[in-house]
């Protein structure tokens, strides 16, 4: 897809990436303040992976969907970004991931996740709506709307009980039937 690595400033608008094999977009080690707005990322392994280390970045208004794995992964010292009014759907295990890193101090900290709506694919039992992982500090959650099925309802917002100062406010849970 698109990837750039150590790089400030850079920003990605109204571009299409569909059938890549890997990443869709992958905001590199180190790159501070990349603005993702406005893409259609379809059928990648990740849609939107912020790799090691991006700081003060804006996810939003993106579509994204039919990813085998993840819609948009987020992990090692990511900080401070914002992932804000995506439509994410069908991505096989987990509209919006938070990756469990090395040891917690390496998670993802301080970043806001709010007004995504997350569509999670019927008959997948692995899928989850947004998932966090242990360690993670100081995350916002707030306005997300989660498609899934009544089954699986658990599995909507999956937050460890090693996460550390988490909000979650005015998440709406919508459960759908396994042929929806």
């Amino acid at each position: 897809g698109i990837s750039w690595q150590a790089s400030h400033d850079v920003r990605v608008e109204d571009c299409k990436i569909t059938g890549v094999a890997s990443l869709g977009l992958h905001p590199g080690s180190g790159s501070q303040r990349p603005v993702m707005r406005g893409n259609t990322i379809r059928d990648c392994q990740i849609g939107l992976y912020w790799c090691w280390g991006v700081e003060g970045g804006l996810a939003e208004g993106n579509t994204i969907s039919d990813c085998s794995k993840y819609g948009i992964s987020i992990g090692h010292r990511d900080t401070g970004n914002a992932i804000k009014n995506n439509q994410i759907s069908n991505c096989g295990d987990a509209g919006i991931f938070f990756r469990p890193e090395r040891s917690p101090a390496h998670t993802a900290h301080r970043n806001l996740v709010e007004g995504n709506k997350i569509s999670c694919p019927p008959g997948k039992k692995k899928s989850r709506g947004i998932q966090l992982c242990r360690g993670v500090e100081d995350v916002m959650l707030r306005k997300n709307h989660i498609r899934i099925q009544s089954s699986q309802r658990a599995k909507a917002l999956v937050i460890p009980a090693s996460a550390k100062r988490i909000v979650s406010e005015l998440t709406r849970i919508e459960e759908i039937s396994s042929t929806a």
